[in-house]
């Protein structure tokens, strides 16, 4: 089984790549496109650096044949600095990775997107969201998953004392919520790795989906 993965190196990207490496399969390549070196070793692991991912890409063009292609790339406004970088790197980076993967192979497609992503919102971060997973689904790999969850929490290399506090608060907040309406709160980053692998070890629809995560 041969896995490319973008974003290994985010709150989510890394959880999944830890969790990708202690798959029992036979013959499995996990190959990531970063632009900083991580640190897991492992003889399954192939890592690809350059600050230009695209690049980095179309230089290993065996990548072109994988058979899973998982995207849990994302930014904030904030970190981009403006909306144009945003949709840069958050929508145009994956989707022309995605692209260029069904071009050579139908193969499949996981996209961590976000809960109220919709091309038609009001709001610019679920509207480019939205506009992603669109996209996504026109391309026609054989199965396309899509996850949305709710904000992400979870342990970050850099440090964020507030937030660290805020996380510790909010983390206790689904078991005073009513079932229906758990979807709206919190998502630990391990919780959608665990999801990531449940998808690639159960494998049963070809349909393109998607689902929104409820604890």
């Amino acid at each position: 089984m041969k896995i490319l993965l973008i974003g290994a190196t985010g709150l989510v990207g890394s959880h999944v790549l830890e969790k990708l490496l202690k798959l029992n399969t036979p013959n499995l390549e996990v190959s990531i496109l970063t632009r900083k070196k991580v640190n897991p070793e492992h003889q399954a692991l192939k890592q690809y650096i350059g600050d230009d991912l695209l690049k980095s890409l179309n230089a290993a063009p065996h990548l072109l044949e994988s058979d899973i292609v998982i995207s849990c790339l994302g930014t904030t406004i904030k970190k981009a600095k403006s909306k144009e970088n945003f949709i840069k790197i958050d929508k145009e980076l994956p989707l022309s990775i995605f692209q260029a993967i069904t071009n050579k192979s139908k193969k499949k497609a996981i996209l961590i997107s976000a809960l109220g992503a919709s091309a038609d919102s009001k709001i610019f971060y679920n509207q480019i969201k939205g506009e992603i997973e669109d996209e996504l689904k026109s391309m026609h790999y054989e199965k396309t998953v899509i996850i949305r969850p709710s904000l992400i929490i979870g342990e970050r290399d850099e440090s964020r004392p507030l937030e660290a506090i805020s996380q510790k608060l909010l983390k206790h907040l689904p078991k005073f919520v009513p079932s229906n309406f758990k979807k709206y709160t919190p998502h630990d980053a391990k919780l959608i790795a665990r999801s990531v692998l449940d998808i690639i070890q159960a494998d049963k629809t070809i349909e393109p989906i998607q689902f929104e995560l409820i604890k």
